[in-house]
């Protein structure tokens, strides 16, 4: 067995800092963040290339924010991870369920053929994540798998959400 070879567990790679809510979950700190700008494709792809070239493997890496379907490169960005699918057990897309997937990030899923890919889809409820439904159905439709994770009823994920911006700053 090769000592040289760094093999990580869980990375969640954020796309930026914009998010248009305020969870209290926020692993990014996103809700203390202000006046955001989406990096550049370039600058991404070069902290990829960097990434990987001192990891040799990511059982699961996750994409995230803010939000990350704000990013309108998105697409391109997961393109680029293709040239490390052989480095990567399971990518996911972690979304808040107020922006419907567009069919250029669809259709670049669905090209993927090497790596277990899912959408992670949180819920905070009708008022706030409006689009539940026609993602749920969109995804459905491109057949890509995906969760639906609970953050409103009494069976909410780690207790709920909250929105820090009716907080007093």
């Amino acid at each position: 067995m090769n000592d040289n070879i760094l093999i990580m567990k869980h990375v969640s790679f954020a796309i930026s800092l914009n998010c248009n809510l305020r969870c209290k979950l926020c692993g990014a700190y996103a809700p203390y963040y202000s006046n955001n700008k989406f990096p550049d494709i370039v600058i991404i792809k070069e902290r990829l290339h960097n990434f990987f070239k001192l990891v040799d493997y990511v059982e699961w890496l996750s994409i995230s924010g803010g939000e990350p379907l704000l990013y309108h490169k998105l697409p391109q960005v997961l393109s680029e991870l293709q040239h490390y699918f052989n480095k990567i057990g399971k990518l996911e897309i972690v979304t808040n369920g107020t922006i419907v997937p567009s069919n250029d990030l669809l259709n670049t899923v669905v090209s993927f053929k090497k790596v277990n890919f899912y959408f992670f889809v949180d819920n905070y409820g009708k008022k706030i994540s409006t689009k539940i439904d026609e993602i749920s159905a969109k995804l459905k439709e491109f057949q890509i798998p995906f969760k639906v994770r609970d953050y409103y009823s009494e069976n909410k994920h780690c207790g709920g959400w909250v929105d820090y911006s009716l907080l007093k700053e």
